[in-house]
């Protein structure tokens, strides 16, 4: 008989728990230096529930992985040394987010389908997030700054 079992651990160089906006699907996300974010679904009957194992990034991290079968989205230039320009047909995005690789918010504002100006932020690479408000669809997309 099993009376105790222990999972596998690993010690993370750095990580951080986000608290989305109102009327994102996922209200919290967890991520760590390295590796891909998992989400945290609460107000559950039986509590918190974290989905997914924690995995060497390999791509776009997004919110609502459904986005990308619904609405097209191109950026572009990427690499980018002054602005970057966001085509999507979804039109309720109201706000944008520039967060480094550690998490930490660079900028933020309001999203008006126009070119995000990048010329202030040092060369890097950085998550661009796009929030919409009273709708459940997010976007996140890499962005590097020459």
């Amino acid at each position: 008989m099993i009376t105790h079992a222990q999972a596998q651990s690993a010690l993370n160089a750095g990580g951080r728990t986000v608290n989305l906006p109102p009327g994102s699907p996922f209200p919290i996300l967890d991520y760590s230096i390295g590796e891909v974010a998992t989400f945290t679904l609460t107000n559950l009957v039986n509590g918190p529930i974290t989905q997914g194992v924690l995995q060497p990034i390999l791509g776009t991290v997004n919110t609502n992985e459904a986005f990308d079968e619904k609405h097209s989205f191109n950026c572009y230039p990427n690499p980018t040394s002054n602005a970057v320009v966001i085509e999507t047909d979804y039109q309720h995005f109201s706000l944008f987010q520039i967060m480094d690789m550690s998490g930490r918010l660079i900028a933020e504002n309001t999203f008006r389908y126009e070119p995000i100006n990048c010329e202030l932020i040092s060369a890097g690479a950085y998550f661009i997030r796009l929030y919409s408000d009273n709708h459940p669809e997010s976007k996140t997309f890499k962005l590097i700054k020459q």
